[in-house]
């Protein structure tokens, strides 16, 4: 008899009803979240690059060679054009232990000269040995 009883029969009615209006609110608050696109940014290769050059130089701790206060603090770029624009994008007006940053791209190893960075892009893969060679000892040729 307890089941034909309306005392019985509401409860269930009553959490379904609950039930129900949570849901809907958990619906409305997920849908003013905004977009998940939103929070991922669109970086390029050559960005990310860049901005893991410049970590490296900033976080690394470099000798103080009595030499190496004077002038500005050289990254130099071979071989990439795009990291290089990005590169110097980022460092503009930025500085690694209290020296200013340069970003020499596009150059010529010759030109190049004395750098604390050097990123060979890959398009000049075959020639990081021969680059590599003429930065320690000067021109191969």
């Amino acid at each position: 008899m307890a089941i034909l009883n309306r005392k019985y029969r509401r409860r269930p009615e009553f959490w379904n009803r609950w039930y129900w209006k949570r849901l809907l609110l958990l619906l409305l608050l997920l849908s003013l979240l905004p977009d998940s696109r939103a929070w991922t940014a669109d970086f390029n290769p050559a960005q990310v690059k860049a901005v893991f050059v410049y970590n490296l130089a900033s976080f690394a701790e470099w000798p103080q060679a009595a030499g190496d206060l004077e002038g500005p603090f050289v990254i130099a770029v071979l071989g990439d054009d795009e990291i290089g624009r990005n590169l110097k994008l980022l460092v503009k007006g930025e500085q690694i232990q209290g020296q200013k940053v340069v970003v020499k791209s596009s150059a010529p190893v010759v030109d190049v000269g004395a750098c604390r960075i050097l990123f060979v892009g890959s398009r000049l893969r075959k020639q990081a040995a021969r680059i590599a060679k003429y930065m320690r000892s000067g021109p191969p040729f």
